[in-house]
């Protein structure tokens, strides 16, 4: 009897349950949609440094009117260009390397007659937040940790040029037909991690909603509609705070 005659009230108690964990999903949801594609604070990359390869030696003899045999006259090649990780002070994130994580530097012009040698590979710099630390992500080695501003490291070196068929003139070898290759220049995966010391930090109590007050304290943002707020912790969240 008490069954038939609470029914409908049963029924809307349970329908409102169900209401609940579809909203509380739809809020999970959005909040990992948001905090995915907008995160503006990220603090481990893995990116790949690729240095330059070195130019090739160039074979070439001097032909010039009224000059027989005017003997070789090939030129060395560039060296290729390495790859820098500097601190900047003016950096506080690594979200610059979301996006964009295989970081190339040019080859080595190669050798030209005339004793010309190629260009030079120029060197890349990759500006990263102090207090980075720089790990090879093969052999778990740390290479560095840049605590100074404009310190700068060598992550991958470019490769060694070529010579011409000048540098392997002799008396014995007047005419040389040699050269040789430009080395390949260093290419590694490296693992950035940046180190970092909290000024200020909240602390709550399990099932505690986030504070309404953390866009008046921080750069973050408290996400929900109608006033919900997801009372677990979906992510950890960082935010910069400005102290006075």
């Amino acid at each position: 009897m008490f069954a038939k005659k609470h029914t409908p009230i049963l029924k809307g108690l349970y329908f409102l349950f169900k209401i609940q964990y579809i909203i509380t999903f739809i809020l999970t949801l959005k909040l990992y949609i948001i905090n995915g594609f907008n995160m503006k604070f990220l603090d481990q990359i893995i990116i790949q440094v690729i240095a330059g390869n070195g130019g090739n030696g160039c074979i070439s003899f001097r032909r010039e009117k009224c000059v027989p045999k005017g003997g070789p006259d090939g030129g060395n090649g560039g060296d290729g260009g390495n790859i820098w990780l500097q601190a900047n002070q003016d950096l506080n994130t690594l979200i610059d390397f979301r996006f964009k994580k295989i970081f190339q530097a040019p080859h080595g012009q190669h050798g030209m007659g005339k004793n010309r040698s190629g260009k030079k590979g120029e060197d890349l710099i990759i500006n990263v937040p102090v207090g980075t630390k720089i790990i090879n992500y093969q052999t778990n080695e740390t290479i560095s940790d840049l605590i100074h501003n404009k310190k700068k490291v060598l992550v991958a070196k470019g490769g060694w040029h070529g010579l011409g068929n000048t540098r392997f003139k002799s008396s014995i070898n007047r005419t040389p037909r040699k050269m040789t290759m430009g080395s390949i220049g260093e290419k590694r995966d490296i693992k950035l991690i940046l180190i970092l010391i909290a000024d200020v930090g909240t602390l709550g109590m399990p099932k505690v909603p986030t504070p309404p007050n953390t866009p008046n304290t921080s750069v973050g943002c408290v996400w929900g509609w109608f006033g919900y707020s997801i009372f677990t912790t979906f992510r950890k969240m960082q935010n910069l705070t400005t102290c006075y």
